[in-house]
């Protein structure tokens, strides 16, 4: 791993899902998903609770963490001055990204 900077040492990550019993019992996949990424010195890390009573929530899951992982790693700067000013504005603006995201998924499923 690379150094992510000059005060920081070496970083590691290591991320895991599983699929409950229940799920096994019944041929179903994880619907949870976990994903990490780092690029120009920033690491982050993000995860979904699929919503186990919707079809293909895993998908929807995978979907939400890759949207969320591309917004902190393209626009951190602006995210960390927006939450200076308004923190919950980044709250709807990740909602908003996963919304797109979503959106653009289920239009090539159908």
């Amino acid at each position: 791993m690379e150094n992510l900077g000059p005060h920081s040492s070496k970083h590691k990550v290591a991320c895991g899902r599983l699929a409950g019993r229940s799920h096994l019992a019944n041929n179903m996949p994880c619907q949870d998903y976990v994903e990490a990424r780092k690029a120009g010195g920033l690491g982050c890390m993000a995860l979904a609770d699929g919503a186990g009573s919707r079809s293909h929530s895993e998908i929807g899951a995978k979907v939400s963490v890759r949207a969320v992982l591309r917004l902190l790693l393209r626009d951190f700067d602006a995210l960390y001055e927006m939450a200076l000013e308004n923190p919950s504005a980044i709250s709807q603006r990740a909602v908003d990204v996963c919304l797109a995201a979503l959106a653009r998924k289920a239009r090539s499923m159908k």
